[in-house]
């Protein structure tokens, strides 16, 4: 998972699993602008790939407007969006004391999960001064850690 030839597939359905989850009832699509991918070990036992990206997510604003050539076009709202994706290795846990089945993040092999976080706000709050500034601060405080 998240690795060699799998990211970019795999960074296309995190996409898709935030717009189905997030953005189905506001008919919004996410385009993504960039991503950077860190492993950490931890221990002998477990290593973990950390995603870090940024996308654009462009919903309707339900109004209109006329472009140049005097067509109406829908008004959109782009929303700048932060996602952190940590998948985690364990290949030393035992399944057999696991009493619940698999959820739908666990994928893969049977020590294999996913978790993701996505901050989302528009494109012009991460602009100004204050508003800019308290998203960045909590975009900078989430940390992985066991």
């Amino acid at each position: 998972l998240m690795s060699g030839e799998n990211l970019p597939r795999d960074i296309s359905k995190l996409i898709i699993r935030h717009d189905d989850r997030d953005n189905t009832a506001l008919q919004g699509t996410t385009t993504l602008n960039s991503y950077q991918m860190t492993t950490t070990a931890q221990g002998d036992q477990n290593n973990s790939n950390i995603l870090d990206l940024i996308a654009t997510t462009t919903m309707p604003s339900g109004g209109t407007y006329r472009d140049t050539m005097g067509i109406d076009r829908p008004s959109t709202i782009d929303r700048n969006v932060k996602a952190k994706a940590v998948v985690v290795n364990d290949d030393n846990r035992n399944d057999s004391t696991t009493t619940t089945a698999p959820s739908s993040e666990s994928l893969g092999a049977a020590g294999t999960r996913i978790l993701s976080l996505w901050l989302s706000a528009p494109s012009d709050e991460w602009q100004k001064p204050v508003m800019g500034i308290k998203l960045n601060q909590i975009w900078s405080s989430v940390k992985y850690g066991k």
